[in-house]
């Protein structure tokens, strides 16, 4: 009886333990099983946590348990994603009788899976986008149900106060429709809710290329939500998309993002993400200079004149250049302080020369330029320090070698190479000179430098230098025992020599010649055919006279359209005459022999009747100036071209140097329809603007103004 009685208490007892467990441990143990791959085991807490929240009606439980199985069986079997569609389509049906809100959330669930899963595919969009609109059929119902209902499904976000927290905003966010939010939010006088929903349309229905704001049709729309929320909180985020765009744009100067950022600080500062424009100020105002002190070598008692290509917040900077106690060239990176406190003790204080340049009255945002002077130094070594008034901007370091010696390379076959060692003032010969050569090579990860000889200069400057044993990296450093102080370089004249051409191999060449480039159809063709030969490598050329040669005129197929024959004169020239087809395709022609060919283009064109000229550009620009290119249209004969339609494109364009990789592209920062005038002059106004950027090379663009 007793033994009976405790099976009856243990059967009793076991669902209601199973229910008491807390959702925060089942949910825990899920996680724990995910985490050491025990997939089937996590599936199993799931069931426990879909039994347990049934009993209880916990909505958010359900679905965020099922949702997760789901996710699970098509992890283990990607198939699985049909069963799964169908599933939540049956559990979205049932919901339909007496839940609404919850058939909403599975409809909403749908649309996300057809959405992501089936991307790119337009007819599975569309039963995504079908499912979506059943999700919000019902929004009087999800107005009334609070989102924090469904949690863990659902975690509550900073802006769910705005739209009072209800579930109709998370679904109709998911489902993208905020026409439908709008319009609900806009009857019940939810005017926060309103206007963000109004900026989520905008931003998703953005299709404008636009960079200049006067022109934007999507700027032209915020600024119209403004003008109706202005009086709200939320306004900010408006602001915001605002900034966003002016930041970006071509005809923003930096004076009107600092104006526009105040300004919208002052109306909207409490609005919960106004740190971007805050930080977007810090960043417009952020104290720095950059510094172009050219090269690091320099002749003595020069005169030097240092570019400083950027200002920005700083109201002082200084330069001192200070002689290092040293008798020879410093291999040494003062740029970091480690290679600072090398040189520390070698500062010969005494001979420290400073200029300060005072930028006083200057806007904290404006962008300068300055340029300072540097004294004629004698041989040695020099720090170079560049300091400012702002103590949180790290002084800017470097050595300046001043010498006299420069070292002439050249390559030559076999191995060797030529040096010849000069003045760099006068570029006369160094008899004497001493050329130290230095291996550089890599072992086991490691930079080992070998010293191979030290040549001595000829009466000539010159010295020849033999590789034993094939070409390597080469380091040379020129000196006398007058002056130490040329710093280290590489040797750059390698002799590489390789056409594909056979040392002493005769060759029959033909070289063509037409009298024009660009002919019309049925024109005629005037051209000359010269015929020699080469010895490669030799230096030797001869004419080859009495030579009959093949002439094929071919059309833009690469067609023959005709053939001469020409024997060449004495001189190994001949000439010939074609004319060109009256009909058919034009484009690039060409004219040919075995030997050779010629190209030209065959087009219908009219000569110009009027020519386009630019005035010289002649005075002084710098970042953030607008210039004014100012051209004129004239007749041939002198006669202006009035009220004439000129087209134009203004492009930015960087500097692509090939040793140095540019992520910038070409960027169109203007273009624009405008009449010429009485006299056929027009003007193009151009702001130049270099793009911000937080690297410190220097960089160089170049504005093409293209005109129609």
């Amino acid at each position: 009886m007793k033994k009976t009685f405790l099976i009856i208490v243990l059967i009793i007892l076991i669902p209601l333990a199973m229910i008491a467990e807390s959702y925060t441990s089942l949910w825990k143990k899920y996680q724990h099983n995910i985490d050491i791959s025990h997939p089937q085991t996590a599936i199993s807490v799931l069931d426990k946590i879909i039994v347990k929240a049934t009993a209880e009606k916990k909505y958010g439980e359900i679905i965020e348990a099922e949702l997760e199985k789901y996710r699970n069986k098509i992890d283990i079997s990607n198939d699985s994603l049909n069963v799964v569609i169908a599933s939540l389509k049956q559990k979205a049906i049932k919901a339909e009788k007496n839940n609404k809100a919850v058939s909403a959330i599975y409809y909403s669930v749908l649309g996300t899976v057809y959405q992501n899963q089936f991307d790119g595919n337009k007819d599975s969009l569309a039963v995504g986008k079908e499912y979506f609109h059943q999700s919000l059929a019902h929004p009087e119902v999800l107005a009334n149900e609070q989102a924090k209902n469904y949690e863990p499904l659902m975690i509550e976000g900073s802006d769910s106060r705005i739209f009072y927290n209800d579930l109709l905003h998370v679904i109709g966010i998911a489902a993208k429709d905020y026409k439908t939010l709008y319009d609900w939010y806009l009857y019940h006088n939810n005017r926060s809710a309103t206007c963000l929903c109004a900026y989520y349309m905008n931003k998703r229905d953005a299709d404008d290329d636009c960079t200049e704001m006067s022109k934007s049709a999507c700027l032209q729309k915020i600024d119209s939500l403004i003008d109706v929320y202005q009086d709200l909180e939320v306004a900010g985020e408006l602001a915001i998309e605002h900034f966003n765009f002016m930041d970006k744009a071509t005809d923003a100067t930096v004076a009107e993002k600092i104006d526009y950022i105040n300004f919208a600080l002052s109306k909207w500062g409490k609005w919960k993400r106004m740190n971007i424009l805050r930080n977007a100020y810090s960043r417009l105002t952020l104290p720095s200079y950059l510094v172009d002190l050219g090269s690091l070598v320099q002749i003595p008692n020069t005169e030097r004149t240092v570019e400083i290509r950027q200002i920005t917040n700083v109201a002082a900077i200084t330069m001192t250049v200070t002689k290092l106690k040293t008798k020879e060239a410093l291999k040494i990176d003062v740029s970091n302080n480690d290679g600072y406190s090398k040189i520390a003790k070698m500062l010969m204080r005494e001979t420290g020369v400073s200029v300060t340049h005072r930028y006083i009255g200057i806007p904290n945002y404006k962008v300068s330029c300055d340029s300072m002077k540097m004294p004629k130094l004698d041989k040695g070594v020099y720090l170079v320090e560049f300091t400012t008034d702002n103590k949180d901007i790290r002084p800017e370091r470097m050595l300046l070698h001043v010498s006299d010696m420069y070292a002439l390379t050249e390559g030559l076959p076999d191995d060797n190479l030529r040096f010849v060692a000069v003045s760099a003032t006068t570029g006369q010969p160094i008899p004497g000179a001493k050329i130290k050569l230095t291996e550089e090579s890599w072992s086991e990860s490691r930079k080992k430098n070998k010293i191979l000889t030290t040549l001595v200069a000829d009466k000539h400057g010159e010295a020849m230098f033999h590789y034993v044993v094939g070409r390597t990296q080469l380091k040379l450093y020129v000196y006398t025992d007058q002056d130490r102080f040329c710093p280290e370089t590489s040797t750059n004249s390698g002799y590489y020599y390789y056409d594909g051409k056979e040392y002493g191999k005769r060759e029959d060449v033909v070289d063509l010649f037409t009298d024009r480039s660009l002919y019309r159809p049925g024109q005629t063709v005037n051209v000359n055919a010269i015929a020699y030969s080469v010895e490669h490598h030799k230096d030797k050329t001869s004419v080859n006279a009495g030579k009959e040669i093949t002439l094929k005129l071919r059309d833009v197929n690469y067609k023959v359209v005709k053939e001469l024959s020409v024997t060449t004169d004495e001189y190994g020239s001949a000439s010939a005459k074609f004319e060109l087809p009256k009909t058919g395709r034009t484009g690039s022609f060409s004219i040919s022999t075995e030997k050779g060919s010629v190209y030209f283009r065959v087009e219908e064109y009219k000569r110009p009747t009027f020519k386009v000229e630019f005035y010289n550009l002649n005075t002084a620009y710098n970042s953030g100036d607008t210039v004014k290119f100012v051209g004129t249209a004239k007749s041939y004969a002198g006669v202006p071209v009035q009220n004439a339609n000129v087209k134009y494109t203004v492009t930015r364009r960087p500097n692509r140097l090939w040793w140095r990789f540019s992520a910038d592209d070409d960027v169109v920062v203007a273009k624009d329809t405008i009449k010429t005038d009485a006299i056929g002059k027009f003007e193009i106004p151009v702001k130049l603007a270099l793009p911000e950027s937080k690297s410190d090379i220097p960089r160089y663009y170049t504005y093409n103004v293209n005109v129609q």
